[in-house]
């Protein structure tokens, strides 16, 4: 699989998980699970863009800024969940966790419409699997944390069939 493939697996998984956090009851486990399993993906999905897009800007001038404010949102969105982790006020809670569904959601919009065109339009396919490669190591698969977001995925997979 090349770099474009694995991430649209990870920003349909994304979106799965924000629909199943939305139509959790809360105070539900099911709300508690898709959120960590959202955290969590966010997080892996960050480093892994951080570390393998990151360093493109250099050789790749056109996907530089493209890159830079794909890596700003990704930031953005991980300084939101550091407040929602804070919030003491289970309202509070679940409207913060709404605004970070809603910046996620931006965020998956300007990635499908600004990141995977540039990278289809300036990679090569050869360049595009290394990348992928690449991405799928840092991403954990097969590490204790991606296990643990597996098995929460799974696990909110199997409540909402």
């Amino acid at each position: 699989m090349d770099i474009l493939e694995y991430l649209e697996a990870d920003l349909d998984a994304l979106r799965s998980l924000i629909i199943e956090l939305k139509i959790a009851d809360e105070d539900s486990q099911q709300e508690a699970d898709a959120f960590t399993a959202l955290v969590s993906l966010v997080k892996a999905q960050a480093d892994a863009q951080t570390a393998v897009l990151g360093p493109l800007g250099a050789n790749y001038p056109k996907l530089a800024s493209v890159i830079q404010r794909s890596l700003k949102r990704m930031t953005a969105a991980r300084d939101v969940e550091e407040t929602i982790e804070c919030c003491s006020n289970k309202s509070t809670w679940r409207a913060s966790v709404n605004v970070y569904c809603e910046l996620l959601e931006t965020q998956m919009k300007q990635e499908t419409r600004e990141l995977l065109p540039s990278l289809h339009d300036e990679l090569e396919s050869s360049e595009r699997r290394k990348l992928g490669t690449r991405y799928k190591h840092l991403r954990g698969f097969g590490s204790s944390h991606q296990r643990n977001w597996l098995k929460l995925w799974a696990s909110v997979i199997n409540q909402a069939g």
